[in-house]
C-alpha cells in the first residue's frame, strides 16, 4: 500500500516561507526608498542620508535573520535567502519601462541590490557558487571575508568559466586569507559540457592527458574511429554514454569485456544489434551497474525478411531461438541496479527478460513505443514483488490499464510516483480522475502529475539546464556538423581525369 503523506514539520514550513518573506520585504523597502529621507525629516531629523537609512534597514534585517537560525540550518537558510533575493531583483528589473522615470527605477534597483548583504551569513560552513545566481556573485565575492567559518568552498566556473573576472580576484584572495578552517577547495570545471573529442587521434591524446577520466559521453562516427575499442585506454570509467554504432559490429561487446567491471552507469543511445545476447553480456561484464539506459536502440527481434516458409528463413529463425535460449541461460542477476530506462521501442518480452533480473530496481522509465502491458508487469511482480520500486514512468501506452495502477499502489509499498497516466489510452479519463481523487482523499504520498521530465528541467539551475541541453542536443548537432564537413570535402576534392 502507498505510504501516507507525512505532516510537514515546522522547520519545513519556515524554510518554505523564507523566500516569499524576503522578496516581499525587499520590494517594500525598495519601492519606498525614494521617500525614506522625507520620513526622517518629518520625524525631526534634518540631516539624514538615504543610503545610510537603507544600510540601517539591511543591518536590522541581517540581525533579525541571524538571531533566528540554528547552526545546522545555515546552509538551507542560505539557499532560501538566495532564492528570495534573486526573486526580488527579478521583480525589480521587470519594472523597467523606456517611458518611465529612470531615476526612480535606478533608485529602486540600487536599493534592491543593497539587500544582497542578507546572504552574508558569517557561520556558513559550505559555499557552492554553482547555485548562486550570476547577479549576486560579484557582491558575494566583494564581501568574501565574511565567510571566515567556511569548511568547503566550490567556485566552479559556471557557464563557460566567464563569471570569475580579473576584478574579483582581490576579493577572493582577501576571503581566502581569513578562511583558516577551510578543508576543501575546488574550482573544478566540467570540460565535457563544452568540448567534444571523438576522432581517434583526439581520443589517444585525451587518454594520455586525462587517464583518470571517469565520465564520458562518446559519439561514434565510422569516419572518425574504427570501433569503440578506442575507449579501452580509459581504465577508470564509471559512467559511460555511447551514441551510435552497432553493439557487435563496432565492438561495444569487447569494450565492455575490458572496462565494464567498474561501470556504475551505462547508457546506449541510437545503437543497433542490442538483442538478448547483448543484455546477457552486459549482465556478465557490468555486475556493479546502478543505472542502465537504452535510448532509441534497435532491440533485436526476429522478423522475417523473405518467405516465412523458405529454408533460409527457417535457419534464421532457428539461429535466433538458439541465441535467445543461450542468453536466458547466461543472463545474471543485476543485484545493484536501481534505475532502468527503456526509451526504445520495446517488446514486453524484453521488458520481462531484463526486469526479472533486477530485484532491487527503484525507478523504471518506459518510452512512447512500448508494448509492455498488465501481463508483463504481473510477471515481473511474481519474480521479485517490486519490493523496492519507488517510481514508475511511462510516457505513453496502449496496453497498461487500471490493473497496473492497482498493482503498483496496493502491492508496492515504496511507490512514490506514477507519471503520465492520462497518456495510457487503455485508462479512461474518468478513471484517471477517480484515481487521483482517491489518492488525494486517502492522503497518499504519491506524485501522479504529468510531464515530469519537463518539470525537472524547469526546476534546474542555469548551469544544469545548459549541461542537460548540451547532453541532449549535442550528439545530433555534432552529426550534422560531421555531415556538412563530409559534404564539403566531397565537393572540393580534386576530380580524377
Amino acid at each position: 500500500m502507498v505510504a501516507k503523506k507525512p505532516v510537514k514539520t515546522l522547520r519545513e514550513l519556515c524554510l518554505k516561507a523564507i523566500p516569499t518573506l524576503v522578496t516581499t520585504h525587499i520590494r517594500k523597502m525598495a519601492s519606498k526608498s525614494s521617500a525614506l529621507q522625507w520620513y526622517s525629516i518629518l520625524d525631526g531629523d534634518m540631516e539624514v542620508n538615504r543610503d545610510h537609512l537603507l544600510q540601517a534597514q539591511v543591518k536590522l534585517s541581517q540581525k533579525c535573520i541571524n538571531e533566528q537560525i540554528i547552526w545546522y540550518d545555515y546552509e538551507d537558510v542560505f539557499k532560501a535567502l538566495l532564492k528570495g533575493v534573486e526573486e526580488a531583483i527579478t521583480k525589480t528589473r521587470k519594472l523597467w519601462n523606456p517611458a518611465g522615470d529612470m531615476a526612480q527605477y535606478r533608485q529602486e534597483m540600487e536599493a534592491t541590490s543593497s539587500f544582497t548583504d542578507l546572504v552574508l551569513l558569517p557561520m556558513l560552513r559550505r559555499l557552492d557558487f554553482r547555485y548562486i545566481p550570476k547577479s549576486l556573485r560579484s557582491r558575494v565575492v566583494d564581501r568574501f571575508e565574511t565567510y571566515s567559518e567556511l569548511r568547503e568552498l566550490i567556485l566552479g566556473t559556471g557557464q563557460g568559466g566567464q563569471w570569475l573576472f580579473k576584478g574579483m580576484i582581490p576579493g577572493l584572495i582577501r576571503g581566502l586569507k581569513v578562511m583558516t578552517k577551510l578543508e576543501r577547495f575546488t574550482c573544478k570545471h566540467d570540460c565535457t559540457v563544452d568540448y567534444y573529442f571523438h576522432e581517434e587521434w583526439q581520443m589517444e591524446m585525451v587518454g594520455r592527458m586525462c587517464p583518470y577520466m571517469a565520465t564520458m559521453y562518446f559519439i561514434f562516427h565510422e569516419s572518425c574511429v574504427p570501433d569503440y575499442l578506442v575507449l579501452a585506454t580509459f581504465e577508470y570509467l564509471t559512467e559511460l554514454d555511447l551514441y551510435g554504432g552497432s553493439f557487435y559490429k563496432d565492438k561495444v561487446k569487447d569494450l565492455l569485456s575490458l572496462r565494464g567491471f567498474h561501470l556504475k552507469r551505462l547508457n546506449l543511445i541510437a545503437m543497433s544489434q542490442v538483442d538478448y545476447g547483448a543484455l546477457a553480456h552486459i549482465s556478465q561484464t557490468c555486475p556493479d551497474l546502478i543505472r542502465l539506459g537504452l535510448n532509441n536502440c534497435d532491440l533485436g527481434h526476429y522478423r522475417p525478411v523473405s518467405d516465412p516458409n523458405s529454408d533460409e528463413e527457417y535457419e534464421r529463425r532457428q539461429r535466433f531461438v538458439i541465441m535467445a535460449k543461450e542468453a536466458h541461460e547466461a543472463m545474471r542477476d543485476l543485484v545493484h541496479i536501481e534505475e532502468i530506462a527503456l526509451q526504445s521501442p520495446c517488446r514486453a518480452i524484453y521488458f520481462t527478460f531484463l526486469l526479472s533480473r533486477c530485484a532491487h530496481v527503484r525507478r523504471v522509465h518506459l518510452g512512447r513505443n512500448s508494448d509492455v502491458g498488465d501481463e508483463a508487469m504481473l510477471k515481473v511482480y511474481v519474480q521479485h514483488g517490486w519490493t523496492h520500486l519507488e517510481e514508475f514512468h511511462c510516457e505513453k501506452s496502449d496496453h497498461l490499464t487500471v490493473n497496473t495502477l492497482q498493482l503498483l499502489t496496493h502491492q508496492c509499498g515504496q511507490i512514490r510516483a506514477i507519471s503520465d497516466i492520462q497518456a495510457w489510452s487503455a485508462v479512461l479519463p474518468t478513471q484517471v480522475g477517480q484515481f487521483r481523487e482517491s489518492s488525494f482523499r486517502q492522503n497518499w504520498d504519491l506524485d501522479t502529475s504529468s510531464h515530469q521530465k519537463l518539470r525537472k528541467y524547469l526546476e534546474m539551475r542555469d548551469f544544469e539546464r545548459k549541461a542537460y541541453v548540451n547532453r541532449i542536443a549535442g550528439p545530433t548537432m555534432e552529426r550534422i556538423r560531421r555531415a556538412q564537413q563530409d559534404r564539403w570535402q566531397r565537393q572540393h576534392q580534386p576530380h580524377e581525369i
